[in-house]
Parts: structure tokens; C-alpha cells; sequence
């Protein structure tokens, strides 16, 4: 079981504390429900089922930066390719909460299924795109083994309202106290991106990585800004 030692999301700021705000800043932003209709229409779920995946992606976006390999140095801001451990967590939690959907990770996980779970994993996996090179960098990392604990009470603070939001939240704590195998997801999912994807996959991740984006910058801002004025 891992420790207590704290573990951050940037200088200053509890990993614990930013995957909430960001969760709660989601749960307030108007685009939000607008991209949950939207979603909810284009792959044939509930709105509320959309819109809890969308708050999903803010709670286990940063999860990675948990990994142990980031001891001592999170506090500086540095977790290079955090998104692999956060999408490995993502993936057996998908698993964990609907056994079903094994026989089809490897589908979704190369961008090939019209599902919420594709643009879920998706947004996760491409929260950092934009702003790095990924090119020669596709290669294994290994196992995702927490330093800390307290991310996990992200998780217990969240109220989600579908049936689907509910399973993921129980199967979230279940699987916050496991050491994770490697995963082979996130590789396939930057592979995938050097081909043509989907249409509706390609717009339904780019705007949740867009309100998902936004809640993430702005949090960190105002933490990591609180952080400097205590110090």
C-alpha cells in the first residue's frame, strides 16, 4: 500500500486538490453540459452518462503524477509523461467496472470504437498534445505504482448522478490501492493518432480536451498562485 506522502500537481499544489477543483470546475462550466448533450446524441448515452465522463477525465487526468518514479521532484513541476500512468490507471478502471469491455480495449484504445469510453481514454491521453513532441518517444514506461494516498479522496468527494459514473467511482477506490501492469493502451493510442480517425471520435475528444483544458490551466493558476503568496 503506498504511502502518505503528498504528492503534487505542480509547485505548491496537492495532487489531491487540483484533480477535485478541476473535477468541480467541469461540474460548474455551462460548455460542459453543452458537450454532454452533444455527446449524449452522437454515441447513444444518457446525458448525465456524458456528463459524468466528462468530470471523469478531470479526476484522472493528472493521476500519473501519483507514480513513484516523480519522488521528489513533483513539487518542482516535473512529471515527464505522466499522461501514460494516468491513461494505465484509466484503462483498468474501464476494465475493472465493466469486465465486458476487455474483449474490446485494444479497439478502443486504437481509436476504432464510436464509444464515450474512446474519447474518455482519449482526452486523457492527449491532455498534454498540443504543447509537447511526441515523435521517437512511443515505448513502454512500465508499471503504475502510487507514491501517496491522497489523491484517491478526488474520487470519494465525487457524486456522480448515472449508473455508469456510479460503477467507475466504486471501481476507482477499489483500484486506487493496486499496483498496475504496464499497459500497451497509450502507445496504441499515440499510433493511432498518425492515422485517420474518426470523425466523430476526433470532435468529441477535442472538445472535451478543450473544456477539460481550460478547467486544468485555470486551476492550476489560481492553486500554484495561492501556493507563491503563502510561501
Amino acid at each position: 500500500m503506498a504511502s502518505s506522502t503528498t504528492c503534487f500537481a505542480g509547485p505548491g499544489e496537492p495532487l489531491e486538490k487540483h484533480l477535485s477543483d478541476v473535477a468541480e470546475c467541469l461540474t460548474q462550466n455551462k460548455i460542459t453540459s453543452l458537450i454532454a448533450r452533444k455527446l449524449s446524441r452522437v454515441f447513444s448515452v444518457k446525458e448525465e452518462e456524458a456528463f459524468d465522463i466528462i468530470v471523469l477525465a478531470g479526476l484522472v487526468h493528472d493521476v500519473g503524477k501519483a507514480h513513484q518514479s516523480y519522488r521528489g521532484t513533483g513539487n518542482n513541476g516535473f512529471f515527464p509523461r505522466h499522461e501514460y500512468y494516468s491513461t494505465v490507471f484509466l484503462e483498468r478502471l474501464i476494465v475493472k467496472a465493466f469486465p465486458s469491455v476487455a474483449a474490446r480495449i485494444s479497439t478502443i484504445c486504437n481509436l476504432k470504437e464510436n464509444s464515450i469510453f474512446t474519447v474518455l481514454l482519449a482526452s486523457t491521453a492527449f491532455h498534454h498534445y498540443s504543447s509537447k513532441d511526441y515523435t521517437g518517444s512511443i515505448e513502454r514506461l512500465g508499471e503504475f505504482q502510487p507514491l501517496c494516498d491522497g489523491w484517491r479522496n478526488a474520487f470519494r468527494t465525487w457524486n456522480p448522478s448515472s449508473e455508469t459514473g456510479k460503477k467507475l467511482r466504486e471501481a476507482a477506490l477499489e483500484l486506487a490501492f493496486e499496483k498496475l501492469e504496464a499497459s500497451s493502451c497509450y502507445n496504441q493510442l499515440l499510433s493511432a493518432i498518425n492515422r485517420q480517425i474518426k470523425p466523430r471520435i476526433l470532435y468529441a475528444a477535442s472538445a472535451v480536451l478543450g473544456v477539460l483544458n481550460e478547467c486544468d490551466a485555470e486551476v492550476a493558476r489560481r492553486n500554484r498562485s495561492k501556493a507563491e503568496k503563502n510561501y
